[in-house]
């Protein structure tokens, strides 16, 4: 059996191990000098931002991967709109003009009221 311990002696290992804890480690002199070295590191990455580096700032946004694959594809997309509108366009202004020379086939004495009826018409499509 063992004998219970005494009252200076460590119930258990945890007991040993909290009291190494409690003993606060010295901390090295050069501690200091490395908290200033990285905090005019910081200063020194964030100036070129403001002092007109622009152009290193957008590099490294594109660096990144998602950002540059998002650009590329908002792009792509804005240009399919930019041409879908194109095309929309070309289609009504195409539509009036043969709505116009159907009307002509039909009556050309028509021909002057024409152009208010395809004006009418290019309204009711919008």
């Amino acid at each position: 059996m063992s004998t219970p311990p005494g009252p200076d002696e460590p119930h258990d290992r945890l007991d040993v191990i909290m009291e190494d804890l409690r003993e606060t480690p010295e901390t090295p002199s050069s501690i200091q000098r490395e908290v200033w070295h990285r905090i005019a590191l910081a200063e020194t990455d964030a100036a070129p931002a403001s002092a007109g580096g622009w152009l290193t700032s957008l590099s490294q946004i594109f660096a990144r991967p998602s950002f540059a694959v998002t650009f590329v594809a908002a792009c792509g997309m804005l240009g399919l709109f930019l041409a879908e509108q194109k095309v929309a366009k070309s289609e009504a202004a195409r539509s009036t003009q043969i709505a116009r020379s159907y009307l002509m086939l039909i009556n050309p004495l028509v021909a002057e009221d024409s152009t208010s009826i395809a004006a009418s018409s290019r309204e009711e499509t919008r």
